[in-house]
């Protein structure tokens, strides 16, 4: 049937459209048992009135974790399609400009970088901050 199809069709990252304001983390992190290092990516998306639109914090790991403002935060009208430059130069020596894009939602943001196009990297919306520090498995 035709709402069986829509509904297989679907990503689960459309579970509830993003809102216009308000500040939302994403994250996949998590820390190594024997180094302490992290592992993954954390995304803070900050939503402001119109006038200020949306500022987003990129952050991920190279042994020490690493953040960077993005750059370019673009959400479409239905606040479901994100994306947003970043400059991953660990170093700050040498700019490393990477495109992110993606679905996002209330839930969790898919995001697909330019410099691995077919690698999805997927991170759950974190509403239990104590769960921050989680080790690896």
């Amino acid at each position: 049937s035709l709402p069986l199809l829509f509904a297989m069709t679907t990503s689960s990252a459309y579970a509830e459209e993003l809102p216009k304001l308000g500040a939302f983390v994403y994250s996949n992190l998590c820390w190594s048992k024997q180094s302490g290092d992290a592992h993954g990516l954390r995304v803070t998306l900050l939503r402001y009135p119109e006038a200020s639109g949306d500022h987003l914090l990129f952050e991920w790991s190279e042994g020490p974790l690493y953040e960077r403002t993005g750059y370019k935060v673009r959400i479409d009208s239905a606040g479901s399609r994100i994306s947003f430059e970043v400059d991953q130069d660990a170093t700050m020596v040498m700019p490393d400009w990477r495109t992110y894009t993606g679905e996002i939602s209330t839930d969790a943001l898919i995001l697909h970088s330019s410099s691995n196009p077919t690698r999805s990297y997927r991170l759950p919306r974190v509403h239990d901050f104590s769960t921050e520090d989680k080790a690896c498995g």
